[in-house]
């Protein structure tokens, strides 16, 4: 006896569910979004917007005010023309290619010398420093002039840029919840704002976490180094 190929049973045409993509529209269509869920969805990306448009903000205001108050160092500060700094200043830039015109100034407002500018870039040393021997000028003045050669302040300033555009700082003072066992204090910011902090550390929320709960941050690699999100038990 052969085998019979297996055939489909015959049904009633009216009996099969329309399966045109017109029908499969309609049925996609015909089930109504829930206006609470909707609503609750578009309330944590309202909040998630906001948290970032206020660490966003609070980044730029801090930037603004270091803007100024650096500006306001330069103003006060009082221009180098002693050969004996200004020879190894031409040496210093000489050595590591820098070719942009570097002014060098001295400031009482200072204790440690510091750069900063990036078109026209700054060294500022202290008043203490026309005490220095010449070693010691060289050596600084190249440890600032390698700040320039590499851009230093415009990749701060980048960085700072892209930290808050992925992590927002908290504004303080914050309150520990269940299960938190380490220490919760406040920072003061360069722009006078406080933020909060968890034993020492400054906290930052990411602009992924759109829910209580969530810590999709946690362990990203990013600005620089690797991310820990803090989560309900500590």
């Amino acid at each position: 006896m052969s085998a019979q190929p297996a055939v489909a049973p015959e049904t009633d045409a009216a009996s099969v569910p329309d399966q045109t993509p017109s029908a499969i529209t309609r049925a996609a269509t015909a089930a109504p979004v829930s206006p609470i869920d909707g609503g609750l969805r578009a309330s944590a990306w309202m909040a998630a917007l906001g948290i970032y448009a206020v660490g966003a903000l609070g980044v730029l205001l801090s930037l603004a005010l270091h803007h100024w108050r650096v500006r306001a160092l330069a103003a006060r500060a009082t221009a180098v023309s002693d050969p004996a700094w200004t020879t190894l200043l031409a040496e210093a830039s000489a050595e590591l290619g820098v070719r942009r015109p570097v002014r060098l100034l001295c400031s009482r407002d200072v204790a440690l010398p510091m750069t900063f500018g990036t078109r026209v870039p700054a060294i500022v040393v202290p008043a203490a420093a026309a005490l220095w021997s010449e070693d010691r000028r060289r050596a600084v003045l190249l440890h600032e002039m390698a700040h320039v050669a590499r851009y230093d302040c415009l990749t701060q300033t980048l960085a700072l840029v892209a930290c808050a555009a992925y992590w927002p700082p908290v504004k303080g003072p914050a309150a520990a919840g269940p299960g938190v066992s380490g220490k919760l204090s406040v920072l003061t910011r360069s722009d006078g704002s406080v933020q909060a902090a968890y034993d020492g550390h400054p906290l930052y929320t990411y602009v992924g976490d759109s829910a209580p709960g969530q810590a999709n941050g946690n362990g990203l690699n990013l600005n620089g180094g690797r991310w820990h999100e803090v989560a309900a038990s500590g």
